[in-house]
């Protein structure tokens, strides 16, 4: 006789090893996909009406050079490269190690993009915006960071205490957050 957990457990271990096992076919069914029609994919949203399993495949990467073709996917991950290094190139930066709100954003940007990268192989996320946020949040921060590098070059002199207060992005926090009120 079984124990009383065992049948229950048994079934979710078959529910679990189905599950994997569907979604390793539906990978594996964009990756064909992606093979057969290389240039302009299948169509934006298609892969679930192509496959007749409505479902996705669970990996941005593969549905998305299957949907698209395998030029959208490339140029795709060369907009989350080039964020990459653009978040490296502001860590680089003297404003970096001066502005404590620059380090604050660079950390979190950092994060946002190496997380959604790493996500975006267990997810189908190719047509949400919060990559393109991402890019141009980091896009953003680099201009940030470079013209307040440009203003701690070059001190206001004109400025009545003497040439302290800073002009640009910096000077301008008081007006920032009275505005944001």
């Amino acid at each position: 006789k079984r124990p009383a957990g065992a049948e229950i457990s048994g079934t979710m271990e078959s529910h679990g090893e189905g599950s994997l096992q569907a979604r390793s076919e539906l990978l594996k069914e964009s990756i064909r996909l992606m093979v057969h029609h290389p240039i302009f994919g299948i169509g934006p949203g298609n892969f679930p009406a192509v496959t007749g399993e409505w479902r996705v495949a669970h990996n941005t990467y593969t549905e998305f050079g299957a949907e698209a073709g395998v030029p959208a996917l490339v140029l795709f991950l060369v907009l989350l490269g080039s964020s990459m290094r653009r978040v490296r190139s502001v860590r680089k930066l003297p404003s970096y190690k001066r502005d404590p709100e620059i380090r604050l954003w660079t950390s979190a940007l950092w994060a946002a993009v190496t997380a959604y990268a790493a996500g975006a192989m267990f997810a189908s996320t190719e047509y949400n915006l919060f990559p393109y946020f991402i890019v141009g949040y980091i896009c953003a921060l680099y201009q940030i960071a470079v013209k307040n590098e440009s203003n701690a070059g070059g001190m206001d002199t004109t400025a009545g205490d003497g040439g302290r207060q800073e002009s640009g992005y910096v000077g301008d926090k008081e007006r920032e957050f009275a505005w944001s009120r």
